[in-house]
Formats: C-alpha cells, sequence, structure tokens
C-alpha cells in the first residue's frame, strides 16, 4: 500500500490492513503455494515424470553466476531505506534452508 493512503487511514483501518498483510500475509500465501507445490510434485509422480535434483556443482554456478544481481538488490534495498539489507538477504536464505529439511 502507498505509505501517504496507509497514513490517511483510521486507526482501525490500518489495524485491519496490518492484520493481514505483511509476515501474516507472506505465511499465507507461502502455505498456498507449499499446497500447491505438493499437488503439482504428487501429479507428476503419478504420471512418473522424472524429477531431477540440481547437483552441488550446478547449484555453486548458478550462485556464482547470480551473485552480482544479490549484490545489486542490497545496495537497491539499503538505497530504499532498508536497514542491513545483507542480514534480512541471509535470514531469508536461513528460512529456506529451514523449509528445505
Amino acid at each position: 500500500m502507498n505509505q501517504a493512503k496507509y497514513d490517511k487511514l483510521t486507526a482501525d483501518e490500518k489495524k485491519a490492513v496490518d492484520a493481514i498483510s505483511g509476515d501474516v500475509a507472506a505465511r499465507i500465501y507461502g502455505r498456498g503455494w507449499d499446497k500447491v507445490d505438493r499437488r503439482a510434485t504428487a501429479l507428476m509422480q503419478a504420471n512418473n515424470v522424472l524429477i531431477t535434483k540440481a547437483d552441488a556443482k550446478f547449484v555453486a554456478d548458478v550462485k556464482s553466476k547470480t551473485a552480482g544481481l544479490e549484490d545489486k538488490w542490497i545496495k537497491d534495498a539499503e538505497a530504499k531505506g532498508l536497514k542491513n539489507a545483507k542480514a534480512v538477504l541471509a535470514e531469508f536464505r536461513a528460512e529456506i534452508a529451514k523449509a528445505e529439511k
């Protein structure tokens, strides 16, 4: 939501918006994507689709080729006011690692 519009909301309206946005919304959407992913994987397995996990070398190659994109995101995010964007990205990666276990 545009900050200027948000600032014009009443306290009750802000409370309602806050209750369904940010971390709350991210978790709701994430659970939805997880459900769709599980269903898609089950359908692929039922139809004998070969699923191949990327090996460590491929993952390392992709990471090395995209590192510049992450560095740019960190710089741009901090320029827009996000404090310690590098730590935010590291926390995001840690959450992904937890979910992959």
